[in-house]
């Protein structure tokens, strides 16, 4: 029986060349199809909602994908490398292989053809960074049901912060539509904080959809780091929100109790009771006076404040037809012209509200002794006691 031909070395060339790349073209697609779900074992998604495994089953995917073009991008320039290096083994191999082994190769010399490329230098490089791509898609695997359940402890601590804050914007803006869709809207120059606090409690109401993106996003550009590392990316998003919705949550309610006092004080001193309408004298001094009259209003008592109008425009009473009231509200601006400060606004108001004097002469009066000279005239004790320094 003839002696078999020994593979020349273009044989032997030609056949490592095959080798190579089809080791490096079936490791490639083995990486990059490590994430599909066939491949997944059936236990891996158990511990995840199944609403939540499509997010998972795509990070997976998409690690896969990352590794797969890891390994291709260092394949690709070391092909001719690889494949000089597994021509070498067999040219050197002992025995060396045949004709009919390069052509028609046994079961025995398929198994070596298979485990060539791994075995060069330079495959074996190659080999060590597919083998930690596969690593990184199984300890992904095994860490998602621990992440996920993290993330949704940490989404449920969210939605009860999230819902007290809601609860409390609520009332609030209430509030805010009553002052601003009123007469009362004369109170937002002294509201400014309270309403500033308002609009970033509603700008701190977490936005669950954007901030399940901004998780996955995070998580997504820290894969193939620690798990450490993972898990601050997923929930730190989740974190930041839950903190800036407690932080608005505690400047809004205090500035929701003082915008809900400083109304109620607004309509107890403000509005006529009778009627729901604001006193005809106070709306024409807040004309004259600005801020600084309905900030004197707002600092007496109600029972003070609700005098003061009959005071300055008495109603006409039917009962005493022959008295005519007098409205003294002019003579009201001329004692205490523009520019008089709240301090002594106050005074006013509370000494007419509460002095026994018909308030024309009350005014008249403390007119005379504006007006008097020397203007060291004893100040009359009917008035009351004055108020130092303005006047």
């Amino acid at each position: 029986m003839p002696e078999p031909m020994s593979a020349t070395d273009d044989q032997l060339r030609r056949l490592a060349a095959e080798r190579v790349d089809r080791w490096i073209d079936d490791t490639d697609r083995r990486l990059r199809t490590a994430g599909e779900p066939a491949r997944m074992p059936a236990q891996a998604w158990a511990g995840i909602p199944a609403t939540r495994r499509p997010m998972w089953l795509d990070l997976v995917q998409h690690l896969a994908r990352t590794g797969a073009e890891a390994f291709r991008r260092a394949a690709a320039p070391r092909r001719p490398e690889v494949a000089a290096q597994a021509f070498a083994l067999l040219r050197d191999a002992d025995p060396r292989l045949t004709e009919r082994d390069a052509a028609q190769p046994s079961a025995a010399v398929r198994a070596m053809l298979e485990g060539l490329a791994a075995r060069t230098e330079a495959g074996s490089a190659l080999g060590a960074l597919a083998a930690a791509g596969d690593a990184a898609v199984s300890e992904f695997v095994e860490r998602a049901p621990v992440l996920d359940d993290l993330r949704a402890s940490r989404a449920v601590e969210l939605g009860y912060v999230r819902d007290a804050l809601v609860a409390l914007i609520a009332p609030f803006g209430q509030a805010e539509d009553v002052v601003a869709g009123s007469h009362a809207r004369k109170l937002l120059p002294l509201l400014v904080e309270e309403t500033a606090a308002g609009a970033a409690a509603r700008a701190a109401v977490p936005d669950l959809g954007r901030i399940e993106r901004e998780c996955e996003r995070g998580l997504r550009d820290s894969l193939g780091k620690s798990l450490g590392e993972q898990y601050r990316a997923l929930v730190g998003p989740l974190d930041a929100a839950r903190t800036a919705a407690q932080g608005a949550t505690a400047r809004l309610a205090p500035a929701s109790a003082a915008y809900g006092a400083m109304l109620a004080a607004y309509k107890d001193r403000w509005t006529d009771p009778r009627w729901d309408n604001p006193y005809g004298a106070f709306e024409d001094l807040f004309g004259f006076y600005g801020l600084t009259m309905l900030r004197a209003i707002l600092a007496i008592s109600p029972e003070h404040a609700r005098r003061v109008p009959n005071r300055l425009d008495p109603p006409y009473d039917r009962l005493r037809p022959d008295v005519m009231p007098i409205n003294v509200t002019p003579t009201f601006r001329r004692v205490f012209p523009k520019g008089t400060s709240e301090q002594v606004l106050i005074w006013a108001f509370t000494e007419l509200a509460t002095t026994t004097i018909e308030p024309h002469r009350w005014l008249d009066t403390l007119e005379r002794h504006l007006t008097s000279d020397p203007p060291t005239t004893p100040w009359p004790q009917e008035l009351g006691p004055p108020a130092a320094p303005d006047i």
